[in-house]
């Protein structure tokens, strides 16, 4: 599975497309392999830090990742020309450049980047949840301790009642007994 930290989704999908649900399980027909590093993997340009900095996958994508540079929107045009054979540049809105001169703008959302969005929301989501669900069961634990000592202090109030009453009883015996 690849992660984007947030913020992010639009440049990954942008950068990798569909190839992001292509597998890196070596038996399915189609797949990543897992490829050594470049003995001397190609700079990007100036300014580009690597999407791999802002992404988390298999280490089938570590070379791909790598070679491609996260830039402002407005300086991905003028780095497009500084880019070796095979590297990309993405904004975090979703543009792409590629070396060859293959460009996309941002207003183009790519149904990865959507994926990878929802992906990320549904991760926020499921924390939101299971904070509610810890809060939740600390509650009914609460309320079930409370619930337990109401309990105990009514049967000791009835208890308690139940003593007055013998007491006065005995009271108002002894009292007969003694006119």
């Amino acid at each position: 599975t690849v992660h984007a930290e947030h913020g992010y989704e639009a440049a990954l999908g942008a950068a990798l497309g569909d190839d992001l649900s292509v597998a890196s399980d070596t038996a399915a027909p189609m797949h990543w392999d897992v490829l050594p590093p470049y003995d001397v993997a190609q700079p990007l340009p100036t300014g580009a830090p690597p999407l791999s900095q802002f992404v988390r996958g298999p280490a089938a994508l570590d070379r791909r990742l790598g070679q491609i540079g996260v830039v402002d929107a407005a300086n991905g045009k003028r780095l497009q020309a500084e880019l070796k054979p095979g590297q990309r540049l993405v904004s975090r809105e979703g543009a792409l450049w590629r070396w060859d001169g293959y460009t996309t703008v941002a207003d183009a959302p790519t149904s990865a980047a959507r994926r990878l969005e929802q992906r990320n929301r549904l991760d926020d989501i499921e924390g939101q949840l299971q904070g509610a669900r810890e809060r939740g069961n600390a509650a009914r634990s609460h309320f079930e301790g409370l619930r337990l000592a109401a309990e105990e202090a009514t049967s000791n109030e009835q208890r308690q009642r139940n003593l007055l009453r013998e007491a006065q009883t005995e009271y108002n015996t002894i009292g007969e007994s003694l006119t």
